[in-house]
């Protein structure tokens, strides 16, 4: 199971095209995500960074970051850079990202003797793919 979430780096950022694509990003995971209960199952919580006037992403790659051990939660990092003004285009980045978040949860998981349900996340992915692109 995936949450989704962003960071953004400054106040000019607020209502931009990137804010947009991942605002819908996350709103489409949430709709198909439905009913899971935190802590019943391991799950990411992927968070987009993005830079800007007061911040800046000071990685370079997707991060393992804090993992709840009580809600069976891990936060993955993403540094996601601005390289266009088209939303659409935008989206597809970040769907992309969750399905690379999805393979580091799973062997993070995994490593740790936990059951990540891959085919759910990555069926939640591509509903958002659906949902989104068409």
């Amino acid at each position: 199971m995936i949450f989704v979430g962003s960071v953004l780096g400054g106040p000019e950022l607020d209502g931009s095209v990137v804010a947009s694509a991942l605002q819908k990003v996350t709103a489409s995971i949430e709709s198909a995500r439905q009913d899971f209960i935190v802590g019943s199952s391991p799950a990411l919580n992927i968070v987009f960074h993005v830079s800007g006037s007061i911040t800046c992403v000071n990685f370079d790659e997707m991060r393992e970051s804090k993992f709840s051990r009580a809600s069976k939660l891990l936060m993955i990092q993403v540094p996601f850079s601005i390289e266009s003004d088209d939303e659409t285009s935008l989206i597809d980045e970040a769907l992309h990202f969750l399905h690379q978040a999805n393979a580091i949860g799973f062997h993070y998981f995994d490593a740790k003797k936990m059951v990540y349900s891959l085919a759910r996340a990555e069926s939640l992915v591509e509903a958002a793919r659906r949902d989104l692109l068409g």
